[in-house]
């Protein structure tokens, strides 16, 4: 006998919303009701209302955020004349938060948003194209297609194997011994060891041989880490101290006969996004820059490769990636997310029309996150302006450069090259000279250049002197406004901070406040970290707020910092910051508790320059 599908309660259009985005479309409705200077028909606004609310949801933009309103009136502008009256609705919708948010940035996003609607906007954002396409379609179709990938075919295998918990290593990943059952819910033949066999094909940090992949760690073995981080953000697979069990989203998944539709698109997307960014550092190098390069133009020829021509013709680093770029969609074709294609000029894989809205969000949602590391998002700026002649610039494709523009993805010329500058010095305590061609080969380099990225991130986020002392000051108030639950003031607090150090700035960088956050978080570890995996946890955003559970976990042990890079490369700069911010506040409270006081008290004892 089938199992009948529960009757969703409540009003349709707020399905797949957070608590917070429901009571924000619940005043918008009522304001739109009362408003006499609405620019849509109420009525027809309240249903085509959720429809906005998911599609920004699902653009990886944030509707609450003023800081993304231009690049969501962008993104509509992008769907054409069809989204006329999404547009619209968007224009009522910062109306609204303009005359009822305390938040002061409302005015300037309603600036930004006039400059936009009267600008030339309409850039042809063919990944979206793709996305809107795909949601004309029988949902069923894509359910079916989803469900033929490994990826959500195994998913109820694992949670079978999980049951009621499995424990974990301090990273939050599968204990040695758990590696080759979890890897085998994917067809993978994989085990996890102490030591590296003498023998076989070493291929980065992996070593394969008689057909099963050997690794130190989950984090190594790429199409595991992709799909269990894609788990823990879907909720489908949630971490505590020290185990991991089924999350929220896990109960639909077992008790329907078919996958839940929106989770395993976004796990499914989220995998895509996870191969194409791969293992990303937080201040990448020219070879990071060019791998990134050579991932994203495969994509683009896989997704559309009547499209997109035979990418240009490579540098000789390029040329170093390819294959691996190659393994790569060899593992999503194995995964079910791509196939491979004979003799076509521009690709050897494809993605499955059924899944093309899929693989769009993710590759999207990759390029998103791949802006914030290798590039501005700033349509003002002209792509003409880069200099795309220089030897080795990972950005000189024509296609990929086109791709990014009409993303809005602009390139930073000469930042690979400031970087390089930097971590020579560090490069050279291994015996490395860049400029005179003293290099080893691939794989050495590539390690000597993450040794030297580490060394110069722990300069980087620690701070001393007046630095620290104003990094202090920034948690202190950050901390005070977030635990009287005014997040109007701590929002402000947090936007206020420099992304660099800023000669002649009475702020912080920041580094300086991440690094002066998550040291004092380990300090007070001996005195609270028992405290910190039950403590009250300050609101500020749902992502915010569940990085920032991520990081007390780690301090409870004493190495946050330690996980810097980790932490960067998983949430990426800002939002680490603002999870760093909500910790702390959050490590107050369990000071508090720990001395049976109150958390004024707590601050003012425990969160001083001096500490």
């Amino acid at each position: 006998m089938s199992k009948r599908k529960k009757a969703p309660s409540g009003n349709p259009a707020n399905r797949g919303l957070s608590f917070v985005d429901r009571s924000i479309a619940r005043d918008f409705e009522r304001w739109l009701a009362a408003s006499d200077a609405s620019l849509c028909d109420p009525q027809t606004a309240v249903r085509a209302r959720g429809h906005l609310f998911a599609l920004v949801k699902r653009s990886g933009l944030d509707i609450l955020e003023p800081s993304d309103v231009a690049d969501i009136a962008d993104m509509l502008l992008d769907l054409g004349p069809s989204a006329t009256g999404m547009v619209d609705l968007f224009h009522d919708y910062v109306h609204f938060r303009l005359e009822t948010s305390r938040d002061p940035r409302w005015a300037q996003a309603h600036d930004e948003l006039e400059d936009v609607l009267s600008g030339d906007s309409g850039i042809t954002a063919m990944l979206e194209a793709i996305i809107t396409d795909a949601e004309t379609r029988d949902p069923a179709t894509t359910t079916d297609a989803l469900a033929r990938t490994k990826v959500i075919a195994a998913v109820t295998t694992l949670l079978d194997w999980v049951g009621t918990s499995r424990p974990i290593t301090d990273t939050g990943a599968l204990r040695l011994s758990d590696i080759e059952p979890a890897a085998a819910a994917l067809g993978i033949r994989a085990a996890g060891v102490r030591t590296l066999p003498t023998s076989g094909d070493l291929r980065g940090q992996t070593v394969i041989a008689d057909g099963v992949t050997y690794v130190q760690s989950m984090w190594h073995l790429e199409p595991l880490a992709a799909w269990w981080r894609a788990l823990l953000d879907t909720d489908v697979l949630e971490l505590t101290a020290s185990r991991v069990r089924p999350g929220r989203a896990s109960q639909e998944w077992r008790t329907e006969p078919t996958p839940p539709l929106d989770v395993a698109s976004e796990l499914a997307a989220l995998v895509v996004a996870d191969t194409v960014l791969g293992d990303l550092p937080p201040n990448p190098s020219a070879w990071d820059a060019s791998l990134f390069r050579v991932r994203v133009t495969h994509a683009l020829a896989a997704l559309m490769p009547d499209a997109v021509e035979a990418p240009a013709p490579r540098t000789e680093i390029d040329e170093l990636f390819v294959p691996r770029v190659e393994r790569e969609w060899q593992m999503l074709a194995e995964l079910g997310l791509a196939e491979p294609i004979r003799n076509h000029p521009a690709t050897r894989f494809i993605v499955p029309d059924t899944l093309r809205g899929v693989f769009a969000t993710g590759l999207l949602t990759a390029l998103a996150e791949g802006a914030e590391l290798f590039g501005d998002v700033d349509n003002s700026t002209d792509l003409d302006d880069v200099d795309t002649d220089a030897e080795g610039n990972p950005f000189a494709d024509p296609a990929l450069r086109a791709r990014m523009a009409e993303l809005g993805v602009i390139h930073k010329p000469g930042m690979a090259a400031e970087l390089m500058a930097e971590l020579a010095p560090l490069l050279a305590e291994d015996g490395i000279d860049l400029e005179n061609g003293i290099a080893p080969d691939l794989d050495t380099l590539n390690a000597a250049l993450a040794r030297a990225t580490e060394r110069r991130n722990l300069e980087r986020f620690t701070p001393v002197g007046d630095d620290r002392s104003r990094a202090i000051t920034v948690l202190r108030l950050t901390a005070d406004a977030l635990n009287t639950d005014n997040l109007d003031l701590a929002r402000a607090l947090i936007e206020s901070v420099p992304p660099d150090p800023e000669p002649g700035s009475t702020m912080p960088a920041v580094s300086h406040v991440i690094g002066a956050g998550l040291g004092a978080l380990d300090t007070w570890s001996k005195h609270a970290g028992r405290h910190y995996l039950r403590t009250r946890m300050p609101h500020l955003s749902t992502h915010a707020d569940a990085a920032a559970e991520d990081i007390l976990r780690r301090a409870a042990h004493g190495r946050a910092f330690d996980a810097l890079s980790q932490l960067i490369g998983r949430y990426r700069g800002k939002l680490v910051l603002e999870a760093t911010a909500v910790a702390v506040a959050a490590g107050v409270h369990a000071l508090a508790d720990a001395d049976g006081t109150d958390t004024q008290s707590a601050l003012a004892r425990y969160l001083t320059s001096e500490q």
